[in-house]
């Protein structure tokens, strides 16, 4: 399914206001790739320019791994609350192993979740998201710039 950008402008709104009325976020964290676009523009609807950027590894294209790549972890040592950002939750395990490691790392950290998609199905469901999946999605900033 293709999700346009005008779609993700509103969907961008309507996230923005519900984080603003139930969480104070102090940081964002995007996971990349996936989730550093709705990162930026979360951090720019939200006034907040700590926008930070974790990267995991959990699908290769289409295909899913075993497990989960998790490196270039942020420092939020400043922080007591930070909101992790990605494009979907798709089977949560991304998620979960990504709030796992905070967790270890920062145990006062109060973490919460915000997506545009999820599926149901998920082992964790987000805290803000937009819409539920059924197919694979393709987003408006997945071009191809191959000749």
């Amino acid at each position: 399914m293709h999700y346009p950008f005008d779609e993700f402008a509103s969907d961008v709104r309507h996230l923005a206001r519900a984080i603003r009325d139930t969480f104070d976020a102090q940081a964002l964290v995007a996971v990349s790739r996936g989730g550093m676009t709705l990162g930026h523009a979360l951090s720019v609807a939200l006034e907040n320019r700590n926008l930070f950027a974790i990267n995991a590894e959990h699908y290769e294209g289409e295909r899913r791994l075993d497990s989960v790549k998790i490196v270039n972890v942020p420092d939020l040592s400043g922080f007591a609350r930070v909101l992790l950002v990605d494009d979907i939750v798709d089977s949560g395990e991304t998620v979960t192993a990504i709030r796992d490691l905070l967790a270890r790392r920062y145990p006062a950290l109060e973490v919460r979740v915000a997506s545009l998609f999820y599926k149901q199905r998920a082992c964790v469901q987000p805290d803000f998201s937009r819409h539920e999946a059924h197919d694979w999605m393709t987003f408006f900033w997945d071009i191809t710039l191959n000749d």
